[in-house]
């Protein structure tokens, strides 16, 4: 069992955010955000610079041509997926650790995470009322609670929680609040909170695996692209949310198996981008 407190502690242990995805969030926000200002923010970081370019660029965005500046670049890719490739740029370190707790190394949360990134980007191309400015960056950041409580898990727990998935039928986020009172999604919400991100991010971490427990169409895209990303990778065991996730998004069974198809080919190659 693991107290809230103790996993606040570590969570707030965690180093800030950079400046420029501060600053980006509070753009981002606007009803009209400012692309100057974005471009400058972007411009006077030579890393973050290459790395838009890079994604710009990518079969992602699909772009016929292939651009050069920080402009072409933020129009391509628009202000939310922008805000999500500066903070994929920036806890891209944080994701640098094998989680044994939940039998996943480094390079399989970031696929995972970059996946569901990708998918949210595809669900709301399908589905445009479910669009906001925070998808693509809660998608990406949906288990980032797991950095938090895998190191914290000890073998026994880590072990408890595996039965109570395999033999008691339970989904992850289940396993870990019955043997640890705390799970991931919650943690999830507790580190984007230390991170001042703004609050349909937070809302969307805690709420991605209940998505009908909000309204904010943030939570329902991220939901719907966490259960793909399972369903596209064989490591992870086929979730039982996925009829609700559905209806939540008003989304067919074939429509679904199109988007899925979609999300797979977009995916192919996209985590070398951030690598």
């Amino acid at each position: 069992m693991l107290s809230r407190e103790e996993v606040v502690k570590q969570a707030n242990k965690l180093p800030p955010l950079p400046t420029s995805c501060i600053r980006l969030a509070a753009i981002v926000a606007q009803e009209e955000p400012n692309f100057k200002e974005i471009e400058k923010i972007v411009s006077y970081d030579p890393v973050l610079t290459a790395q838009v370019l890079r994604v710009a660029n990518s079969a992602m965005f699909g772009g016929v041509r292939t651009i050069g500046s920080v402009r072409d670049a933020v129009v391509r890719v628009g202000v939310s997926a922008l805000f999500g490739v500066t903070v994929a740029s920036a806890t891209a370190p944080l994701m640098d650790n094998d989680l044994p707790a939940y039998g996943l190394t480094a390079a399989d949360l970031w696929a995972h995470s970059m996946t569901a990134a990708v998918a949210s980007r595809a669900v709301v191309e399908m589905r445009p009322r479910f669009q906001t400015p925070y998808t693509f960056t809660a998608a990406l950041l949906h288990d980032i609670g797991k950095l938090i409580l895998g190191p914290m898990m000890t073998p026994q727990m880590a072990e408890f929680c595996r039965r109570a998935v395999d033999e008691g039928a339970r989904e992850q986020f289940e396993a870990e609040l019955e043997v640890l009172t705390v799970h991931h999604a919650e943690v999830g919400a507790i580190v984007a909170e230390h991170w001042r991100l703004p609050e349909p991010i937070v809302n969307a971490l805690r709420n991605h695996h209940t998505p009908l427990a909000d309204d904010d169409p943030t939570a329902a895209v991220v939901a719907a692209s966490d259960v793909i990303a399972k369903l596209l990778d064989e490591r992870y065991s086929p979730p039982t949310s996925l009829d609700s996730v559905c209806d939540r998004l008003g989304i067919s069974s074939g429509e679904f198996q199109r988007l899925c198809g979609l999300i797979a080919q977009r995916a192919q190659g996209v985590t070398a981008l951030y690598a």
